[in-house]
């Protein structure tokens, strides 16, 4: 090597060492500059080459001195470069650990290995450059390679947890955890937990607390992080952890960061129903079961049933010509020949359907009929599935009077029995089996009968209690089929639900319907609409809890214009489909992400559009239709300004109308109106803006705000 060029080498290196040391050792007094940041952001993109270089040299010291990478080994300027490269992905991690959030014993074993290694490549490249090192080569060779190993699996532990090198081979990892009774299953520990273990932990666990957020703890959890709770039980969407999620990727704020592996749509919709239903770290599985996101788990675990005799699977025609829209079937586990068959009360069941059943009989494992109107002519089909391990029949019409003959079923282990009208009597011959968890609560039983029951039972499972979340379910939402928001003439409502005997009430006149307290009519015929009108409605049953009340707004609009032009382009993220959405009387979708009939305006852009008509109509009001997300920043507009014209370019202003700054976070849908001069108008322009500086009580204060249309109506 060129004498002068293995010079610089040296002094690079002898540089690049000092300067190491003394940043390392002066490290508390520093205050970091932005750009040497960045730079600390550099440390992943180089820190291969060190431990390349050093892991080279080091198997090479081992070799005898006639090999070629012996030779390379043994000379100055290769242990001058990995000494260099070595000390620069030190300092640029040295920087990058100024921004905190890592465990302080593993980061300093990380750092002061790799400052050691630096140093002892360093004296390597000096003893050879001398010539004087001639002997001892596998001691440095196998202290190179020790050091090496020792920082390289330290900055593992810093960016993937402790247990990151071993993870595939331990034995509690290395499959799904499998969950042999999905009865004692608990939300958080068994659904929930294993998701944030995949997606979360990587960055925020002792060694890594990312946000000043450990999540490996349940005290760590609750208290959250830099920015306070991550979650607010009860309250999902406002809740930091789902808002996070649902940024868009490319956003510093989203989580899990861009290139992790993000969170798919069945874990964000469970992670979300447990924040929903209260985030109890205690909870059962079974307290929310039947239920479409956890149903969605249960169907994708290993479970107990992997451990079941070996039997032929169903055919898969026969299963598709049993089921129905009244019967489910599924696997029970993923390539399991066991099926879990749920019956619902539809309004299209048929009670011969567990007769159909038989042709399947030795392959079903649980059959949930719970809430259909089963009767005990049933229970005789019933007890014909040679295989069944869990049977549900809660809150149907059995009467108990051959309750008896489900003894037949010999590997019955779970029967829900709750909320029926079932005497002491008709449960007493199922008492004494160890092996069958018998669920009653719901049943009106006295104390002294409960008393007595238990006494019977002996050592027997027997679930007495009524827990208060699933002594009565809640029915689904009515079903609103195709519903048509915008409309020019009139449009009608129809509402359906799937269950018999539902009724479901509605209003107009902005009061929360509720059949109990006779408010709102019931539902019969499809609603007529011909004018704006907001319809509130939601489905009841005796024995049920009420759904959630829904609603949806229908806005009018006279005048669509013979021809129309986006004068302000709209950002090209948010399209929407094109222009034309503003004015295809099609309501915009619930996620603005995929272009769902949205156009977004953002900072300098807004709406900015010029309508003809061929016969200038009576104006009289001008609308928009917008979304509101708070944590995306999608926000009210500031105005809405309305220029009418019978000469092209010659505007007159006819309408203006401001909104005030929203004072907390807002979110769904909204109409925006002006009231304009009337007047017949050939030519019509719509301006609207968007916050150009979100206020001071939002996490993006000073930035600008979003504006998304949907519509754009004329009256």
């Amino acid at each position: 090597m060129n004498t002068r060029f293995a010079s610089i080498l040296e002094n690079l290196r002898f540089f690049l060492s000092i300067l190491l040391v003394f940043l390392l050792v002066f490290e508390k007094y520093i205050h970091l500059p932005a750009f040497l940041a960045v730079l600390g952001r550099m440390h992943p993109l180089i820190l291969h080459f060190p431990i390349t270089l050093a892991a080279v040299g080091g198997i090479g010291l081992l070799f005898p001195a006639k090999y070629e990478l012996a030779a390379w080994s043994r000379r100055m300027e290769f242990w001058s470069v990995t000494a260099s490269i070595t000390a620069l992905t030190a300092l640029f991690g040295l920087f990058l650990s100024r921004e905190g959030g890592y465990d302080e014993a593993t980061l300093n074993w990380h750092k002061y290995s790799a400052a050691i290694l630096t140093l002892g490549a360093g004296y390597l490249a000096w003893r050879f450059g001398k010539g004087s090192l001639r002997a001892g080569f596998v001691p440095f060779g196998l202290a190179t390679l020790a050091l090496t190993l020792i920082c390289g699996h330290q900055g593992g532990v810093l960016t993937h947890g402790s247990n990151f090198l071993l993870e595939p081979v331990r034995p509690n990892v290395a499959a799904s955890p499998v969950v042999a009774d999905v009865q004692k299953a608990e939300v958080f520990r068994d659904v929930v937990r294993p998701i944030l273990e995949k997606k979360c932990f990587n960055c925020h666990n002792p060694n890594k607390t990312k946000g000043d957020l450990l999540m490996t703890t349940l005290e760590g959890l609750k208290k959250g992080g830099e920015n306070g709770p991550i979650f607010i039980p009860f309250q999902p969407d406002s809740s930091h952890m789902i808002m996070a999620a649902h940024l868009p990727e490319d956003d510093d704020r989203h989580m899990p960061p861009a290139g992790k592996p993000q969170l798919t749509p069945d874990e964000l919709k469970i992670i979300h129903f447990w924040i929903k239903k209260g985030a109890d770290f205690g909870a059962k599985v079974s307290a929310y079961l039947p239920n479409d996101t956890l149903d969605v788990w249960t169907k994708s675990i290993p479970t107990a049933a992997a451990a079941l005799p070996q039997i032929p699977a169903a055919s898969e025609k026969t299963i598709e010509s049993l089921k129905s829209n009244f019967c489910n079937i599924r696997p029970l586990a993923q390539g399991s020949p066991y099926l879990e068959v749920v019956v619902l009360n539809h309004q299209d069941y048929q009670a011969d359907v567990f007769k159909k059943l038989q042709k399947i009989s030795k392959n079903i494992y649980r059959l949930e009929t719970s809430g259909a109107p089963v009767t005990d002519q049933e229970i005789n089909a019933i007890t014909g599935l040679e295989n069944l391990r869990e049977l549900g029949l809660g809150r149907t019409k059995i009467t108990g009077k051959n309750l008896s003959d489900l003894l037949k079923l010999k590997h019955l282990q779970v029967l829900k029995l709750h909320a029926n009208k079932l005497k002491a009597k008709d449960i007493e011959p199922l008492l004494g089996s160890k092996n069958l968890h018998l669920y009653l609560w719901g049943n009106p039983l006295e104390d002294k009968e409960l008393a007595q029951l238990r006494k019977k039972a002996g050592s027997m499972k027997l679930d007495l209690g009524t827990p208060p979340d699933t002594a009565v379910l809640q029915l689904n939402k009515p079903i609103a089929e195709k519903p048509v928001a915008y409309f020019q003439n009139s449009t009608e409502l129809v509402l359906s639900h799937p269950l018999q005997g539902v009724k479901i009430y509605y209003t107009t006149d902005g009061r929360n319907p509720d059949g109990e307290k006779g408010i709102g009519k019931v539902y019969k015929v499809p609603i007529l609409v011909k004018n704006d009108l907001q319809i509130k409605y939601r489905a009841e049953l005796d024995g049920w809890h009420a759904s959630v009340m829904d609603s949806l707004a229908f806005k009018k609009t006279r005048f669509v214009p013979d021809r129309f032009e986006l004068k302000v382009p709209a950002d090209p993220k948010y399209m929407g489909g094109g222009d034309s959405v503003i004015f295809n009387l099609a309501k915009g979708g619930p996620n603005h992400t995929v272009n769902d009939g949205w156009l977004g305006f953002h900072s300098t852009a807004h709406l900015d559009v010029e309508c003809f008509f061929k016969n200038p109509p009576e104006i009289q009001k001008v609308s928009i239709g917008t979304l509101l997300i708070d944590n995306a920043y999608i926000t009210p507009p500031v105005s809405l300004e309305v220029w009418g014209s019978n000469t092209k370019g010659q505007w007159e202003k006819i309408g203006t109308q401001s909104f005030p700054i929203p004072t907390g976070p807002q979110y769904g849908n909204r109409f925006y109106d002006c009231k304009v001069k009337p007047g017949k108008y050939a030519y019509l322009k719509v301006v609207s803006k968007p916050i150009a500086k979100l206020p001071s009580w939002h996490r993006g204060k000073g930035e600008p705000g979003w504006l998304f249309v949907d519509e754009v109506l004329i009256n």
